[in-house]
């Protein structure tokens, strides 16, 4: 989520989704091309590329959603108590699943590093199976429903808010000033 849409800042969440699930979807790749050949170049390229997007992109993402999404949404001024009461749940939910996903990494972590280094090691499947299957419907859930309620639920200001909050976290060098 490197650039930040003060407008629509939900739209950095919607847009992250895509990459991520890509990314998701190469894991499966690398399972297959390792029970096929642990050998083969592409091997290491790949668990690199996804070791480092892991680190870099989907925790991070996590993060974001946990730190400034879902902290504008449990803070909105004039909400709906039904909505509100319903996204206090989806946040608990969302929550749950990124422990969860974050836990099966950490089970492949070890086998991923080894294959980045070129070593042979293999890849649990049901695992992998379970990051992709999970992953999909959780970003599922997000844009289908998290995303809207948060809508409903953030007027102008929270999403203006919340908008800025993504603009300093993504400044490279944001050193605070006193006024």
């Amino acid at each position: 989520m490197s650039n930040s849409d003060s407008s629509n800042p939900l739209q950095n969440f919607s847009g992250c989704h895509d990459g991520i699930l890509k990314h998701i979807q190469q894991l499966a790749q690398l399972a297959s091309l390792v029970d096929q050949d642990s050998s083969n170049p592409q091997v290491k390229t790949l668990a690199t590329e996804l070791e480092d997007f892991y680190h870099k992109v989907i925790l991070n993402h996590h993060q974001e959603e946990e730190q400034e999404l879902f902290t504008a949404v449990r803070t909105a001024l004039h909400p709906d108590p039904i909505d509100l009461a319903d996204a206090k749940l989806h946040i608990d939910r969302l929550t749950n699943e990124h422990r969860q996903i974050e836990a099966w990494w950490r089970k492949i972590e070890p086998a991923l590093k080894k294959l980045t280094k070129g070593k042979a090691a293999s890849l649990d499947k049901v695992i992998v199976e379970q990051i992709v299957t999970n992953y999909a419907a959780h970003a599922l859930f997000e844009e289908a429903v998290f995303l809207p309620l948060s809508a409903r639920l953030l007027d102008k200001n929270g999403l203006s808010a919340l908008g800025l909050s993504l603009h300093i976290r993504h400044q490279e060098h944001f050193m605070p000033a006193y006024i």
